[in-house]
This record gives structure tokens, sequence and C-alpha cells, in this order.
């Protein structure tokens, strides 16, 4: 089966997750403002939207699956190592969430994630900021969002100035 059908019944299929998910989510007890069931809902209005991209993307790939199909024959193998390693970082994020807080672990997670999946001829100094750039933009405004956004208490190690 070509890669675009298998792209559009993925959406189709995400899509009737989506509404389902999002409609169970209206069963969670609602208290005032932000409150248990705003990120379900917010999850499943996200994959509703998604799964119609990816639906659309499925459509409009005729072309890019046969040059896919071309690059598979000719192209790079799996690399499992990565994938063991994306696990490894995981369990380390969630080794040092409670001791070193969560800011500072998602920044650690993150650079080196990103820094896992950038192929080694295209690491340079510039892509090394932009890493480190992204990585503390993300980890910092995650934190501000949940904490003085949310008022959710993240594990606040030793960036307790932040909360």
């Amino acid at each position: 089966m070509e890669k675009r059908y298998k792209d559009s019944m993925a959406g189709v299929f995400l899509f009737v997750v989506g509404i389902v998910y999002f409609i169970y989510s209206f069963q969670i007890q609602q208290t005032t403002g932000v409150g248990a069931r705003t990120l379900p809902q917010f999850l499943g209005i996200m994959l509703i939207i998604l799964s119609v991209i990816l639906f659309i993307k499925g459509l409009l790939a005729g072309e890019q699956a046969k040059a896919d199909k071309q690059d598979e024959a000719h192209g790079e193998k799996p690399n499992y190592l990565r994938v063991l390693l994306t696990f490894i970082l995981l369990a380390l994020f969630v080794a040092i969430l409670k001791p070193v807080g969560f800011c500072v672990s998602s920044f650690i997670y993150l650079f080196l994630q990103m820094m896992l999946l950038v192929r080694k001829e295209n690491r340079s100094n510039q892509v090394l900021l932009k890493v480190i750039l992204i990585a503390l933009v993300v980890s910092v405004s995650l934190t501000l969002i949940f904490v003085k956004g949310f008022s959710i208490m993240l594990p606040p190690g030793i960036t307790e100035f932040l909360y």
C-alpha cells in the first residue's frame, strides 16, 4: 500500500480517536478556570487538527511517495541506536527531574535530544548555538507557562527563583 493511502487512513483513524477523546474529556469534573479537563480537551483538539493535516498531506503526497521509494532503495538504514539513546535520555530526564528541577532537566533533555537528532556532518557552532537557544527558550517558557499561567507546581530544584 502506498504511503499516501497509509497517511490518509491514519488521518481518518486519528480523527475519530480525537473526536472520541475530546467527547470523553467532558466527563472529567471541571473546576473554575483552568481545571483537570483543560489539558485533555486541548490535546483532543490538537489531535483532531493534526489528523486533518495528516489526511490532507496523505492525499497530496503522490509524487513524494514515489521519490521516497527510490530513496528507500538507495538510502539510509534505520538507526536503532538513536531510538535506544532516546529512551535512555528520557530515563535520565525522569531521574534528574526532582533533584535538579523541571526547568534545568528539560533544558538538558532537549539539548541532548536535539544534538542526537542532528546529523554529525551538520553539526557546527551555529547549529550548536541554535540548539542551546531553542532548548533554553522552550524549557523556561514551559516552566513559566505552567507555574505562572496555570498555577501548576513543577519540581523547582535549583531554579526556585522562577517559582
